[in-house]
């Protein structure tokens, strides 16, 4: 996996920005990114 994204996983998860934002800006796919929250503790958004 790409290198860390704090400001865009700060910004992530406080809803300011979508799930393919930060997921394109680390050149993650889909599961990836979900795998990458996960080990992180970070909830996704459904909203």
């Amino acid at each position: 996996m790409e290198a860390e994204l704090p400001k865009e996983l700060a910004l992530y998860s406080q809803e300011l920005l979508s799930f393919g934002e930060p997921r394109e800006l680390a050149g993650l796919y889909h599961w990836e990114f979900i795998q990458f929250l996960g080990e992180r503790q970070l909830p996704r958004h459904y909203s």
